[in-house]
């Protein structure tokens, strides 16, 4: 990817989809969680894996 970083903005009424977009692009770019925890009910903890 040519993108440095890539912001993802969540809130209480975004859910999982944005968790596991954040979690799969890490390999690639930079990645910026900003916001809340997202209000998903499958959520994944992103520090344990890196």
């Amino acid at each position: 990817m040519l993108l440095h970083f890539v912001y993802i903005l969540a809130t209480n009424f975004t859910y999982s989809a944005s968790e596991l977009t954040t979690f799969c692009l890490r390999p690639y770019t930079n990645v910026v969680h900003v916001g809340d925890n997202t209000g998903g009910k499958y959520s994944l903890n992103m520090g344990s894996y890196w």
